[in-house]
């Protein structure tokens, strides 16, 4: 994040470990164009790229990249910074990382690099990095001066997630927290909410529509709003005080969907709960942004700052992602029996882009040629803008425009 946006940021959004290193993520970069766009001062945190500095670049592709996620070890080696350590944990992962090295020499044709007892040992490494590095990175964001901070959680990041925001709460309890991405959808947001506190609102599904609204009302100092002024999809404090009285979860969030946004019945879930909390009677809605073609380019800025600066720059070729479509052009015609057909997890939108002939998006129509023309001159420009600060460059204070 540059200086001057670090000086006025009202949000914060952090990508935590084990996000690629290579790109961007699109989720905070749609979300914090949005938010510039609407007035809402925002810096975006790659923090993936911090811990990489800090722990090693290969101890941080060990998690990220080389190991089965069948294993979650990335979640694993955040644990301890989110949750603690002592009494039983100490047995439970011993007996884990037993399995994971039994696992390494049973099957090396599906394990990339270190196997046996070397890969317990970098694990271990990493895991007492990991505990380290939430206090550094916890105190890095506040630095930014942000009332509110949000992670974006998707495969194994849910855990470092857990870590950062909780230790934000440790250091400055007025500080608001979201989470929100994949990991946080209908059922298992509602389990994050329910089980860890020092998360003030969990998101399940798009928030394009819905970012800023919520947003402004956590600044304006109404962490506690009535569950029926949040937007579809969300779940807040006072969803908490609610199942306290009631036992569970009422609607989530039942103010209007808005512009853009569309949100599904709530669905039965099934007859599970942790020992000792309520079961949820119903669930989560996942709210749906449906007009992409309004959405603001994605801002990027901050990620490639932080790798220009970054001493890993020379090892890390970086890439754009580019959004033409969401949801499953095929789960739209053809819904696959292990998807959960109750909720638009397959809802197929596209921008104006894409061919109606190619529900994949393999093609753009005649008519919008020029507009894919200047798409594709813009990604050329940004092209440039990435070679500006390749390690030479960097290495010799080039400035090159």
């Amino acid at each position: 994040m540059t200086a001057a946006q670090a000086d006025r940021a009202d949000v914060c959004l952090v990508s935590m470990p084990y996000a690629s290193l290579t790109r961007p993520s699109m989720a905070l970069g749609l979300l914090a164009a949005i938010l510039e766009r609407d007035g809402i001062a925002t810096t975006v945190a790659s923090a993936g790229l911090w811990f990489a500095e800090s722990a090693g670049l290969q101890l941080y592709e060990l998690c990220a990249s080389r190991m089965s996620t069948v294993f979650l070890a990335g979640e694993w080696t955040f644990a301890a910074a989110a949750f603690g350590d002592g009494g039983e944990r100490a047995r439970l992962d011993a007996e884990y990382l037993r399995q994971i090295s039994e696992a390494s020499e049973r099957h090396p044709a599906v394990w990339r690099g270190v196997r046996g007892p070397r890969l317990v040992a970098d694990l271990v490494a990493l895991r007492a990095a990991a505990t380290r590095f939430v206090d550094d990175a916890a105190r890095r964001v506040l630095a930014t001066g942000a009332r509110v901070v949000g992670c974006t959680s998707t495969f194994e990041q849910h855990v470092a997630s857990l870590a950062l925001l909780r230790r934000i709460r440790e250091l400055d309890p007025d500080v608001v927290t979201m989470l929100g991405g994949a990991n946080c959808e209908t059922v298992m947001g509602q389990t994050t909410h329910r089980c860890f506190p020092w998360v003030d609102f969990v998101v399940s599904g798009e928030a394009d529509g819905l970012i800023t609204g919520l947003c402004r009302l956590a600044l304006d100092g109404r962490r506690d709003a009535d569950p029926a002024e949040l937007p579809r999809g969300v779940l807040g404090p006072a969803h908490r005080r609610a199942d306290a009285g009631a036992g569970g979860p009422g609607p989530a969030g039942a103010g209007p969907a808005g512009p853009g946004r569309a949100s599904p019945p709530r669905t039965a879930l099934p007859r599970t709960a942790l020992p000792g909390t309520a079961l949820p009677r119903t669930a989560l809605p996942r709210a749906v942004f449906n007009d992409l073609d309004s959405l603001p380019t994605p801002r990027f800025d901050d990620y490639f700052a932080a790798l220009a600066a970054s001493p890993l720059r020379a090892s890390i070729r970086p890439g754009l992602p580019l959004e033409t479509s969401r949801g499953c052009w095929w789960g739209a015609v053809h819904q696959c029996t292990f998807c959960q057909p109750p909720m638009p997890l397959s809802m197929s939108r596209r921008t104006s882009l894409c061919s109606d002939s190619m529900p994949g998006c393999t093609q753009v129509t005649p008519a919008a040629t020029s507009a894919a023309t200047c798409a594709l001159v813009t990604l050329a420009l940004i092209s440039k803008k990435i070679r500006r600060w390749r390690p030479s460059a960097a290495r010799s204070g080039s400035s090159e425009e």
